[in-house]
């Protein structure tokens, strides 16, 4: 058996072929959608056997440290990150590794192997020496450029396959954060609500009822009818949680995600107060399930305040069991809301190989102290 790895800039011609059995973000529509998410230099590790393409990798090259962004190596592995759930003695313990760790600018340049949707999964086969193969291939081209540190982010627990040849390879472990879903039980929203807690289930009911006594109105809409509405509710959601927000690229990307990953025909659940768009949530559908990939909401609009739960989950729950539909995906982050609206927690792993001794040193040091909370 002749196993071999090449590289090719940007995306493989090969990959959506491999990518056939792979997760929504791993396929050419999201792909194309994120083109620039993870900055300029991207590449495909793509594995040969016999002559034939059978796995590859998604991969960049990051340069410059950037402060925020859960893909930055000393955000994600150093820092005391408050958009990580660490348990506050490892936050603690964060704290006072920063003061001796190498400073951001000496993780870059790194080899990041990522999609540009926090998950890190070869597409195609999952044969053990194929996957050595390529993370051998993938170590080797970082040395080659003298690129001291290859990191893999976001592995999930069921990629075995891939954290097995990574941790052969030397490759050293560190949790990062969970990703959410929702497992809609049953058959009817009325199964959803069973299984919450009694306490929660009146909260939802009162939730609701708020919103109808304030006139509010949760529907699914035609995206392309309402589509400026979205984007005008996706920059006010933008404007809240960042200084500068681009309405032409918010548009841009709006539109990315409606026609090259949802194919057109994104579920959308508006929310209007006076024939007026105050809130949206929209889902893609990638096999049987859906994926939540884009909210907003007007926060001058009083009659907001709940509207983001209606939308992505209560409303959204009713018509997913109306489509068939028992899993939603929600992604990282706001764990408290999440999880009282019946999400489920996957542990998320970030797997770091560095060659830089003192990069090393405070790998093993992180690796020791990081510790998530108990979701």
């Amino acid at each position: 058996m002749n196993l071999t790895v090449d590289v090719t800039e940007g995306i493989s011609p090969h990959w959506a072929a491999l990518a056939g059995g792979g997760p929504l973000f791993a396929t050419p529509g999201w792909l194309n959608a994120m083109a620039g998410r993870l900055g300029p230099e991207t590449m495909t590790f793509v594995g040969w056997r016999d002559g034939r393409p059978t796995v590859a990798a998604f991969a960049s090259v990051q340069r410059a440290h950037q402060p925020g962004e859960l893909f930055d190596l000393h955000q994600v592995l150093v820092d005391p990150s408050p958009e990580l759930p660490l348990t506050e003695p490892a936050r603690a313990a964060r704290a006072s590794l920063v003061a001796t760790a190498p400073p951001p600018p000496r993780w870059q340049p790194s080899l990041l192997v990522m999609l540009p949707g926090y998950e890190c999964t070869p597409v195609g086969s999952t044969d053990p020496a194929l996957l050595d193969a390529l993370v051998e291939g993938m170590v080797a081209w970082a040395r080659d450029r003298r690129i001291a540190t290859v990191a893999a982010l976001y592995v999930r627990p069921e990629a075995a396959a891939l954290t097995s040849a990574l941790a052969r390879r030397g490759f050293v472990g560190v949790p990062l954060t969970p990703t959410w879903e929702l497992h809609l039980p049953g058959s009817s929203p009325a199964d959803y609500l069973a299984a919450m807690p009694a306490k929660r289930r009146k909260e939802v009911r009162r939730e609701l009822r708020q919103l109808d006594h304030a006139g509010v109105r949760v529907e699914p809409v035609d995206a392309h009818a309402v589509l400026d509405d979205l984007v005008r509710l996706r920059c006010n959601l933008v404007a809240k949680y960042r200084a500068h927000r681009d309405p032409l690229a918010e548009g841009r990307k709006l539109r990315r995600i409606v026609d090259d990953v949802a194919g057109g025909r994104p579920h959308v659940l508006l929310a209007t107060a006076d024939r007026v768009p105050i809130g949206f949530a929209l889902f893609a559908v990638h096999r049987r399930e859906w994926h939540c990939l884009a909210v907003g909401t007007d926060y001058a609009d009083w009659r907001s305040r709940l509207i983001y739960f209606a939308t992505a989950y209560y409303h959204a729950a009713d018509l997913a069991y109306q489509h068939g539909i028992r899993t939603i995906g929600y992604g990282l982050g706001a764990w408290p809301a999440k999880r009282a609206r019946g999400c489920r927690p996957t542990p998320l792993t970030g797997w770091v190989h560095t060659t830089d001794p003192e990069l090393a040193a405070t790998l093993a040091d992180t690796a020791r102290i990081t510790q998530l909370q108990p979701l």
